[in-house]
């Protein structure tokens, strides 16, 4: 499921998506062939290995579980830098 949302006057739009075979499947394809620069593909990364590993289901494992972890860690100290 997805919802866009437009703030009034705003000239950002964002767009929320809750299914993880949509991130999956639709989302990360889409920003791989559509680059983004600096910080944002960097953060894009990681939150597209993080997308992969729980798509394999890989979190549900032990080792998974721990890399998951790891990889949100970093995409939240990435993003907390970018403040």
């Amino acid at each position: 499921m997805a919802a866009m949302k437009t703030g009034a006057g705003s000239r950002t739009r964002k767009y929320r998506v809750t299914r993880l075979s949509d991130l999956h499947g639709k989302v990360v394809p889409f920003f791989s062939q559509h680059k983004l620069f600096g910080r944002k593909r960097e953060a894009f990364e990681l939150f597209a290995e993080l997308v992969q590993l729980m798509f394999r289901k890989s979190h549900l494992e032990s080792a998974g579980l721990m890399k998951a972890k790891a990889l949100a860690a970093r995409l939240a100290e990435h993003n907390k830098r970018g403040s």
